[in-house]
């Protein structure tokens, strides 16, 4: 996955694969979150696509108040599903 990355990465569109890896779901799960609207995305042709950022914004790491960064994924899929 990684070697076909050779250009900027701060900004570029993910496939829903890239992002069910990452997070370690199914890629019926990241369809789900795009229909009811938790993952945001952009069409291109017939296909969906993710920003990179709009994926950071969900998945960052967020800051413990002891200065210790929590697990990031199972923390922002434990919001997504109590959301659901």
């Amino acid at each position: 996955m990684e070697e076909r990355r050779i250009y900027d990465r701060r900004n570029y569109l993910m496939t829903d694969q890239d992002i069910a890896e990452r997070v370690s779901v199914s890629v019926n799960t990241v369809r789900y979150w795009r229909q009811i609207g938790t993952l945001p995305f952009v069409r291109v042709g017939r296909c969906s696509r993710v920003w990179y950022s709009e994926f950071q914004k969900l998945f960052r790491k967020p800051q413990s108040p002891w200065g210790k960064t929590a697990d990031t994924m199972s923390s922002a899929e434990s919001n997504i599903r109590r959301q659901l």
